[in-house]
């Protein structure tokens, strides 16, 4: 039902008095904006993306637009956002639980392929900080589309005891680096198509190395921070900086030897995991995987040239020890 107000301003208002907004300002959602964004594509507004049977909710691509507008997306931006909706409403994803978690994960959508560069996204120097329209909006209008259209909003379904701020937008682009291929491609991802992968994911953890220039230095630092996040969960994201990438580079070492070395590297006592807080049901000489198998370790690379700043991204593991979410891969499809 369309609202009449006398300004853009007063438009904005009146997102905030019925709760449509993550606190910032949104760009009103007229129906014009709306209209012109599912026409670029040919998506037609009534067309379900998915549906939440938990909270009787089904979302259409209109209110995928309406949340699109509103967090400031290009319309050049649309399928990629409609890909990160399909994934998250993927029952794999499970969207309530860690939506409704005391946890406060965010969901991390990583970009890949040439959809990177073709829209503008940012790989590189504050890859995930501010200052890229296509890597803010993107994570915000998926967000936004968790809070209007599945109801996921503070005191309600949201019972976050701190959240962070990747609720606001959480975004990672994939770099292409020359004689690798990208994480998307070794996943199953063609080389010529855009896709997005969403985990529900912690914040990042940072690993910072200046000093070590061989690999198994670097596994170490990693290993050590790794150590202090959930183990059991379906998957954690490495976020490999350029100057860490080198050190592997110049030893010769493929992203599954450092997939091998991180797996074994990060193993640890029950009675070690159980000094984290993080569990109190293990047998303290029982070994424990940080992912379930090797393949839950994702490697991505990404950041800017300068400074030895990695980081670690945790999955939502859930209630005690089992998988609660797992990362769900969607194409992006072509107009």
């Amino acid at each position: 039902m369309a609202h009449q107000v006398e300004s853009e301003i007063d438009a904005i208002g009146y997102a905030y008095e019925r709760g449509w907004s993550d606190g910032l300002p949104v760009v009103p959602p007229t129906r014009d904006r709306i209209d012109r964004m599912l026409a670029a594509h040919g998506v037609e507004p009534g067309r379900e993306i998915g549906r939440v049977p938990e909270r009787k909710r089904t979302v259409t691509a209109e209110q995928v637009a309406a949340n699109a507008v509103m967090a400031g997306c290009t319309d050049a931006l649309f399928p990629v956002v409609l890909a990160a909706v399909e994934a998250v409403l993927d029952p794999a994803y499970n969207i309530v639980g860690p939506s409704a978690s005391t946890g406060g994960a965010a969901p991390l959508v990583i970009v890949h392929g040439p959809v990177v560069a073709e829209l503008g996204f940012n790989a590189e120097t504050a890859v995930l900080g501010a200052g890229n329209r296509s890597n803010l909006t993107l994570g915000r209008a998926l967000n936004l589309v968790i809070r209007n259209g599945i109801g996921s909003v503070p005191g309600d379904l949201d019972r976050a005891t701190v959240a962070h701020a990747g609720r606001i937008a959480y975004c990672l682009p994939e770099a292409r680096c020359a004689g690798w291929p990208t994480q998307g491609e070794e996943r199953g991802v063609p080389a010529d198509r855009g896709a997005v992968t969403v985990f529900a994911a912690e914040a990042p953890h940072s690993v910072a190395d200046h000093v070590n220039d061989v690999p198994e230095g670097l596994i170490d630092s990693f290993a050590r921070v790794a150590r202090t996040t959930n183990y059991a969960g379906a998957a954690i994201v490495f976020v490999i900086c350029p100057e860490h990438r080198s050190v592997f580079c110049r030893a010769g070492w493929t992203r599954d030897t450092i997939r091998d070395a991180l797996f074994e590297r990060t193993a640890a006592a029950g009675r070690e995991i159980h000094a984290t807080g993080r569990h109190d049901d293990l047998d303290p000489d029982e070994r424990i995987t940080l992912t379930p198998d090797r393949d839950g370790i994702w490697i991505v690379f990404a950041g800017g040239s300068a400074g030895g700043h990695s980081a670690i991204i945790p999955s939502w593991l859930g209630a005690g020890r089992g998988v609660g979410s797992r990362p769900v891969t969607r194409l992006v499809s072509r107009s």
